[in-house]
């Protein structure tokens, strides 16, 4: 992770851990009834990014995940955890 959020370079990274943190996100995501769009712009994230990110396609910073987390309601080592 890199002091911005990028876009990774495998385009189609389906089984990486950024796509299990992708996943992760995803699968948290639906039951705080956030949607997509409600936490990209609570996170300073646009739609795409977002959406890139939990496709496994956006490396995010430290400091995003946490802000996801909390925004999430939960801690950043849950939502580790769920990526495994």
């Amino acid at each position: 992770m890199h002091g911005q959020d990028s876009p990774t370079d495998d385009h189609d990274n389906h089984d990486g851990p950024l796509a299990a943190l992708g996943a992760a996100i995803r699968s948290v995501r639906p039951g705080q009834a956030i949607t997509v769009g409600e936490l990209a712009e609570a996170v300073g994230l646009t739609r795409e990014q977002l959406l890139d990110l939990e496709a496994g396609r956006l490396d995010p910073t430290y400091e995003r995940l946490v802000s996801i987390a909390d925004q999430l309601g939960v801690r950043l080592s849950a939502l580790l955890a769920l990526e495994r």
